[in-house]
């Protein structure tokens, strides 16, 4: 057929205007949409087929791939493009290609598409027609064709329009007819591929060139990825039906930590795909206790959930203290499909917060001693801080010891449970367009981290073996030979699906800031292949503490190095020192307390022979041992007990911590009617303490009687005063007493031999 289109461009300006960016929050999917998994099969060229952007991940066919399964993770989206394609190329099996104009290609044509059963189709062809001369109206007969194939199949499809190209006036003139004839004709079924990625030429703007004048880089694809997203695409292709059937859409698990929480909601959401009813039901979570086999089961009454509407039901369940639940939610209504009303297989397990026991110690001044504290878990660590709030870590484990102990301290410990360190991943691109057997690349790291494990994304099924090797340092220069690589581990997998990204956990490795542990990661078997991405120069992946480098494909016996590849997959590694782990108890208090028990018998003094002394207080928990081998915490002195003249007397208090003090008086009983202390206040003994063992005496009358006496009481020394200076050589150092008897009066002092 023959078709003559009017061209006004004019009047499609304003009307297909578009803001640079679209949000995923300003397009509603209807909850009918994403119940039903969609199929969306793209054809087109080069743009399609992921031309232009530095990475697979930024091409807008992979950006709208993510975010549809965003919205169900069981949508897919299916790519047949393929570079220097123009429609002549994807035209149905049927046509009868005119002399001259290409092929049809069967494997990436309109007809290969229908067959996939898809829910819509989206046809891309940016500017390869205009540049093989195809005019106008030849475009928009086969853009029509295959709409209207699609419509027969029962399959809705939308045109993108032309993009903009640095080109000749000549091929932008018919870029521009075919732009504004494909928004013209469509209309809802029309992509603008153009507005804002053009200059004022027609042209490409700069700012979305990737530097050859025909292909977008990844700000030109996001937009054309937020265009597609504007259509709506699951809201138009959705089936709402003719009769009620509510489904369990999804569980999830809010406030949720590894200790627990009071408050955990399990989030029951629930979606009406067919009919309004009336009629109200209940929506229930059955627990399975796993540790003590008992069930218990929550209800909630729900009303009636519209057409194509979502409700959310919220049950409290408290996992503070250690739980371990398998979760079942199901649906008790009257709607006519019950295998979608039961979601199985969700779990909660907790291990509890940490629980403080505390212990405090008592010892003597000089002795040491240990405080302790301990949670209720052997995962629990204790930290030992010097103030009750903030402050600085001072130790941990279970105790903290201390010697030579000399005054009181108080020490605040805390309970922590859960890795005492941060966990981290970086994931690379999930997208692979190279399968191969090995691939080789750098990990650098930023900080002190360690390397956990690796997920890899393998192409080949079945039982498959993966072997890693590393070196440390960079594996580029070591491509060919096996020296000074080390190995790393082996990991058997089962690959379901090709491109499964399976994780592997070989052994851990440290890195520490600035090191390069280069990788090798190869299949066993010869025959089998890694997936991984072959990406114009390669793509180097970044977070704040470490870096993934671009990577060589290479075989799994070394040899020949096919740079640059982007290793497709994620690297786990912790780093860092999380003091508080995954939960914390309250500090409390701990005291090391010096026992210092006291005992004063008061001063030296002089008594009549008829009268008595009562020596030492009663302290609780405390013994006694007194000079006179007496066990009371009081004695009497008195001339019953004790002998006329000086009585040196001692105690020894023992507190009920073993600790001791001592102290000791001298009482002289005198048989003088009274005492006149004038006549001895002249006396001096010096030097006093005597480091010699010679002393001097002044104030005494001649021939007055010295006595010396140890602290036991026993006299090691008698002479009469004759001599200001008198020789205690012969006695041992220590205390000792000295008595002068002058007058029938006598006196006692207290002298050190040091």
């Amino acid at each position: 057929m023959n078709f003559t289109f009017s061209i006004r461009f004019s009047l499609f300006v304003g009307l297909f205007l578009f803001i640079n960016q679209v949000t995923l929050s300003q397009v509603v999917i209807n909850p009918c949409a994403s119940i039903t998994p969609i199929h969306i099969v793209v054809i087109g060229s080069s743009t399609a087929a992921g031309a232009g952007p530095s990475s697979s991940d930024s091409t807008w066919v992979n950006r709208y791939r993510r975010y549809l399964q965003s919205i169900n993770p069981a949508n897919q989206v299916t790519n047949l493009a393929v570079g220097g394609t123009t429609t002549y190329h994807i035209m149905p099996g049927w046509f009868a290609t005119p002399s001259g104009k290409p092929a049809i290609t069967p494997a990436k044509n309109i007809s290969m598409a229908l067959s996939l059963n898809p829910d819509a189709i989206i046809v891309n062809m940016p500017s390869n027609d205009a540049a093989n001369g195809f005019g106008l109206n030849e475009q928009m007969s086969n853009f029509i064709t295959l709409f209207n194939e699609a419509d027969t199949a029962g399959v809705e499809l939308w045109v993108c329009t032309t993009q903009p190209k640095n080109t000749s006036t000549s091929q932008k003139l018919i870029q521009t007819e075919v732009r504004d004839s494909i928004l013209n004709y469509f209309g809802k079924y029309s992509i603008d591929f153009w507005t804002t990625i053009a200059d004022t030429n027609n042209g490409i703007d700069p700012l979305y060139n990737s530097g050859d004048g025909t292909h977008l880089n990844n700000a030109g694809h996001r937009i054309l990825n937020n265009r597609v997203i504007a259509k709506g695409i699951p809201n138009e292709i959705m089936d709402t039906l003719s009769y009620l059937d509510y489904v369990l859409y999804d569980v999830y698990i809010e406030n949720y930590s590894l200790c627990g929480d009071s408050s955990t909601a399990v989030n029951v959401v629930i979606a009406n795909s067919g009919i309004n009813n009336a009629n109200s039901f209940s929506a229930n979570l059955r627990l399975d206790d796993n540790v003590t086999s008992l069930s218990s089961i929550l209800n909630s009454n729900i009303s009636p959930v519209n057409s194509c509407s979502f409700d959310t039901v919220k049950f409290i369940v408290n996992t503070y203290n250690a739980v371990d639940y398998s979760i079942e939610a199901y649906l008790t209504s009257i709607d006519t499909i019950k295998t979608n009303d039961t979601v199985k297989g969700i779990s909660i397990l907790t291990t509890g917060h940490p629980v403080l026991f505390t212990h405090n110690d008592t010892v003597c001044s000089g002795d040491s001693g240990i405080i302790s504290a301990n949670g209720n878990s052997v995962m629990d660590t204790v930290f030992w801080y010097d103030s009750l709030v903030g402050g600085n870590i001072v130790g941990y484990g279970n105790s903290l010891s201390f010697s030579s102990v000399t005054s009181s301290q108080t020490y605040y410990p805390e309970v922590v449970r859960g890795d005492l360190f941060y966990k981290n991943s970086l994931l690379t691109t999930t997208d692979a367009s190279t399968n191969w057997n090995g691939i080789m690349f750098n990990i650098v790291a930023n900080d002190t981290l360690t390397i956990d494990s690796l997920k890899v994304n393998i192409f080949s099924t079945g039982s498959q073996t993966i072997i890693g090797l590393y070196r440390m340092d960079s594996y580029i220069g070591n491509e060919t030979s096996s020296v000074g690589w080390n190995s790393w581990g082996s990991k058997v997998l089962t690959v379901a699906s090709a491109g499964d990204f399976k994780t592997v956990d070989f052994s851990a490795i440290t890195l520490n800031p600035n090191d390069t542990l280069g990788v090798y990661l190869y299949m066993m078997n010869s025959a089998s292949s890694l997936s991984y991405q072959n990406s114009g120069g390669g793509s180097d992946y970044v977070d704040s503490n470490v870096q993934i480098l671009k990577g060589t494909g290479i075989s799994n016996s070394y040899g020949t190095s096919y740079y640059p590849r982007n290793f497709s997959g994620e690297v786990f590694y912790h780093y860092g020192f999380r003091p508080q782990g995954e939960c914390v108890s309250q500090r409390k208090p701990v005291e090391m307390v010096v026992s210092a028990p006291s005992v004063n018998l008061g001063n030296d003094t002089t008594v009549f022979l008829n009268q008595s002394v009562l020596l030492g207080t009663q302290v609780a928990g405390s013994t006694y041992l007194w000079s006179n081998s007496h066990t009371s915490s009081q004695i009497t002195v008195d001339t019953a007990n004790f002998m006329v003249g000086a009585n040196t007397i001692w105690v020894e208090v023992t507190d009920k911590f073993g600790c001791t003090a001592t102290d000791t008086i001298v009482v002289t009983f005198s048989g003088s009617v009274s005492l006149d202390e004038n006549k001895f206040s002249s006396i001096q003994i010096y030097p006093n303490p005597s480091n010699n063992g010679f002393v001097t005496i002044k104030g005494l009358e001649k021939n007055a009687l010295i006595e010396v006496r140890d602290v036991n009481g026993k006299i090691q020394h008698k002479e009469l005063y004759s001599n200001s200076v008198i020789g205690l050589t012969h006695l041992s150092k220590g205390i000792y007493f000295v008595t002068f008897y002058q007058n029938e009066q006598n006196k006692t002092k207290k002298l050190v031999l040091d």
